[in-house]
């Protein structure tokens, strides 16, 4: 009988199981510098950092939370 995949665990309420799909996302290469140096800083990877930035920041950006004018005036910080 042949061996069956395994699948991971959920480590959160909610978490879907099944296949890990690999996706590429291109960010400016001074915001993926500042993801690199936390992800170091915390001992994570660029994935943990990016999936935790979203589910951070995804209620605020649904809710129309977060504008055009907010995210302008954070660049120019």
């Amino acid at each position: 009988m042949p061996a069956r995949p395994r699948r991971r665990r959920a480590k959160f309420a909610g978490a879907r199981l099944g296949p890990v799909r690999r996706h590429s996302i291109y960010f400016p290469q001074h915001i993926l510098a500042e993801i690199g140096a936390e992800a170091v800083r915390l001992d994570r990877s660029l994935s943990w950092m990016v999936q935790h930035a979203w589910k951070m920041a995804r209620a605020q950006i649904v809710s129309g939370g977060l504008t055009r004018a907010d995210e302008d005036a954070r660049a120019s910080e």
